[in-house]
């Protein structure tokens, strides 16, 4: 489920005469450029998610009621009892320094490190959006609410909304994590602001937000997630040359393929680049990868001239 997404395919919208906020909980399409936007992004999980290594998400909820969901989507008989068999019976212990805990029933969990495990994830946060008349954006454990601004009464409308998503995660046995929400407005003059809260806890205010890759900014410029792009793919193309520099040219020429280029391109059609300077700097990681692909470090060796041997175009002809 994780790949590219095409920011490029939703409507685009026409700045309102008056000014206007748009508030948004987890995504954005470069389609907003004209508007006043107000990002929070959350993370969904549960009480238990910190056993989680990386802290996002340790996929849990309840069996109770989760066999209407599945039943709604069209699963039952046979396929439903073998879930619920899949999910149910469970028990765990902990291992440390070779010690062994007693065993505990797991009474609300999915196995890890299972392919089923995140389908039924999904199945069971697919009604969130249905709960608010805002729009929402799931994109795995990530949730988008975004709502357009002009008045007191909006704002009083999306912490309602922010309120409502709160009491759906406390019915079905879920949690946001208010730690990680971040709210952005965007808008061409001074926005409407207000302090909004998700599970007692204000969310923070923030001039930059990251999201699936790309860091938003509230002018919706992408200075900054150029110069970000730019300093990690300069990172690994240091990695690279500490690591690889005795093997095949054919072999550093894919390393750079495969762990920068893809990521100076990566959302291209969104930030794509049209200040000189921004471009400049995205193709100096590039001419500089060519240097170290060919293993040719002479100041007097045209870059240019390995490029074309490369058969590189630039970056800004492949965009």
């Amino acid at each position: 489920m994780y790949g590219l997404v095409n920011w490029t395919t939703l409507p685009s919208t026409e700045m309102p005469a008056d000014r206007s906020n748009l508030v948004l909980v987890v995504t954005l399409s470069c389609c907003l450029l004209s508007m006043t936007l107000c990002l929070v992004s959350t993370g969904i999980s549960r009480l238990m998610s910190q056993c989680w290594t990386s802290g996002r998400l340790l996929m849990l909820y309840h069996t109770r009621g989760y066999s209407g969901k599945l039943r709604h989507c069209g699963i039952d008989g046979l396929t439903l009892a073998w879930i619920e068999s899949f999910l149910t019976g469970r028990s765990q212990r902990v291992i440390v320094h070779g010690v062994c805990s007693s065993w505990s029933p797991v009474l609300s969990a999915v196995p890890q490190r299972t392919v089923l495990g995140p389908l039924l994830f999904l199945i069971y946060i697919n009604d969130l959006p249905d709960c608010v008349m805002s729009r929402v954006r799931l994109f795995a454990d990530d949730c988008l609410i975004y709502h357009e601004i002009h008045h007191l009464e909006d704002q009083l409308a999306l912490q309602n909304e922010l309120d409502i998503l709160e009491q759906w995660a406390n019915k079905w046995g879920m949690q946001f994590n208010p730690g990680k929400c971040k709210i952005l407005s965007i808008s061409r003059s001074t926005p409407l602001h207000r302090f909004y809260s998700l599970c007692g806890t204000v969310l923070q205010n923030t001039d930059e937000a990251r999201y699936l890759g790309i860091n938003l900014s509230k002018d919706l410029q992408w200075g900054n997630h150029i110069q970000s792009t730019a300093a990690k793919s300069s990172s690994t193309l240091g990695l690279l040359k500490r690591n690889l520099s005795k093997c095949p040219q054919k072999l550093r020429e894919q390393a750079y393929i495969s762990l920068i280029r893809s990521r100076l391109e990566y959302c291209a059609e969104v930030w794509d680049p049209y200040l000189i300077k921004d471009i400049n700097i995205l193709e100096g990681i590039q001419r500089r990868a060519a240097r170290f692909v060919i293993q040719d470090l002479s100041h007097f060796t045209s870059v240019s001239s390995l490029l074309k041997d490369l058969n590189w175009a630039p970056l800004k002809d492949r965009r």
